[in-house]
């Protein structure tokens, strides 16, 4: 099971007031999160980005949470995601994002 899943779970479990991330949980996320990263980098067009893209998205709603409704500290990284990601549903925010990430200007 992913790191993201497991605190998926937790918070799923817990009010507000229990809502927290392990170092180690924090740490597996990056590489996580670099790994999602370079698998869209990897991908030769577009299209066949797709899935991890909506891999991606489901990571910057799990941030998000985690930023914005627990007030949980997270890496300037995984801010910048929740920044520049946040409209993922908006194709053009979508394209551009996956430009980013294929010419290094996210990584």
């Amino acid at each position: 099971m992913s790191t993201t899943q497991v605190i998926r779970d937790r918070i799923a479990e817990l009010s507000w007031h229990g809502a927290y991330l392990l170092p180690e949980e924090a740490v597996a996320l990056d590489r996580e999160f670099d790994a999602l990263l370079h698998r869209i980098k990897a991908c030769p067009d577009y299209a066949s980005a797709e899935t991890a893209l909506v891999e991606l998205s489901e990571m910057e709603d799990l941030f998000a949470l985690l930023l914005c409704k627990y007030n949980l500290k997270l890496s300037d990284k995984q801010k910048r995601l929740c920044r520049e990601f946040d409209r993922y549903d908006d194709p053009e925010t979508r394209y551009r994002f996956y430009q980013d990430v294929k010419e290094g200007r996210f990584s």
